[in-house]
């Protein structure tokens, strides 16, 4: 691994070898017979390469149980040869970002698989097509499908790009058990979503929505139970230009990162207004006592994170970059006693932010970095 390797145009005899590590190298061509003769390999390990296809002779390693081809940034297509790979235990692909096409039948073909990984899979698109629709040219219906019927399944992280595909994935008792990193993509059904449908995805560790272009997120009246995302701890939002406020994450207790990036309609995380229609969330109310790192960029609407002073005690960094509007944060001389916060940003915009008082202003004042 880290070898700068770039072709691999050999073909070793390796009977007994069971393990290989060929990551974070600059692969970009694996010869089709490079596999032949590695019938005991049970490891092996090409991620963080620039490989375009697989080779055909993938399909010897028929002892293989583990295969990392994440971050692989330009393969479009996996090829029909790994369906010959059933002893299959763990597959990666994660950040496969330009992966298109699954072969009909090769999820459900690996019925060994217990881990299968394919968070920000498809996500790029390229050459103005369409968006990079995964295994059926719809939004990932048919791969939810397949993934249902692994009878061995307990990890699972996936891309969806529909809200059919979703409702697929949270019917399935078995994949909610097991879903722990979700990516939706590209929505674009004009239904309102209800965040609360995710609660039932009780190992549920990171969600990710990108350029959500249907209806808002469902207001906070539906959600009673906070408790029920006690495992996500990580939350991305970019490029969704419909939502105006993030209200519902004040149901997420354990939250550490909270990424929020590209909305325009945003003018504020938390509103307040709308969570006083639910009278006993307001008595005893204090979101982000888990947070670790914020992050707002591109928010040329956004006005305000909560109405009032928190306390912080986990915050590291809060990082904000044009957000023109935003003139004060939720802060005050007790926000962040026991630990010191970075706040980052452009020098205008900090001088110009607003304080509760000048005990904040002299507490926060050496916190500042400009940003890069």
């Amino acid at each position: 691994m880290g070898n700068r390797i770039k072709n691999m145009s050999q073909t070793p005899t390796c009977p007994d070898l069971q393990t290989l590590f060929l990551d974070q190298n600059e692969l970009s061509n694996v010869c089709d017979d490079f596999f032949n003769f590695m019938p005991s390999l049970k490891v092996l390990n090409l991620s963080h390469n620039r490989l375009c296809k697989l080779p055909v002779g993938v399909s010897k390693l028929v002892s293989l149980q583990y295969l990392d081809l994440s971050y692989n940034l330009t393969i479009q297509e996996l090829s029909v040869e790994l369906k010959a790979l059933t002893n299959l235990k763990c597959l990666s692909l994660e950040y496969m970002i330009r992966l298109k096409t699954i072969p009909c039948q090769l999820m459900s073909n690996l019925q060994r698989l217990h881990t299968l990984r394919m968070y920000g899979c498809g996500t790029s698109v390229e050459d103005g097509t369409e968006d990079s629709d995964l295994f059926d040219g719809g939004g990932g219906e048919i791969l939810v499908e397949e993934c249902d019927r692994l009878e061995y399944l307990n990890v699972l992280s996936l891309t969806l790009g529909s809200y059919i595909a979703l409702q697929r994935l949270l019917s399935s008792v078995k994949l909610q058990s097991c879903t722990q990193s979700l990516f939706l993509k590209g929505f674009h059904e004009s239904m309102s979503f209800n965040i609360s449908a995710l609660a039932t995805l009780k190992h549920l560790c990171v969600l990710e929505i990108h350029e959500w272009t249907g209806s808002d997120i469902v207001n906070v009246q539906k959600i009673r139970e906070p408790s029920s995302f006690y495992s996500l701890h990580d939350i991305k939002i970019s490029n969704c230009n419909s939502f105006r406020d993030l209200t519902w994450i004040v149901f997420i207790p354990n939250l550490k990162f909270l990424f929020i990036v590209r909305c325009a309609a945003m003018e504020e995380i938390i509103n307040v207004e709308e969570l006083g229609e639910v009278p006993e969330m307001m008595s005893d109310l204090f979101p982000f006592q888990k947070l670790r790192f914020l992050t707002l960029w591109n928010l040329y609407n956004l006005k305000s994170i909560f109405g009032k002073a928190l306390p912080f005690p986990n915050l590291r960094e809060i990082s904000v970059l044009l957000c023109p509007k935003l003139k004060k944060l939720p802060l005050d001389s007790n926000s962040a006693k026991e630990h010191k916060i970075v706040i980052e940003g452009q020098e205008e915009w900090w001088k110009e932010l607003q304080w509760e008082d000048e005990a904040t202003l002299n507490a926060f004042l050496p916190c500042f970095r400009s940003h890069r």
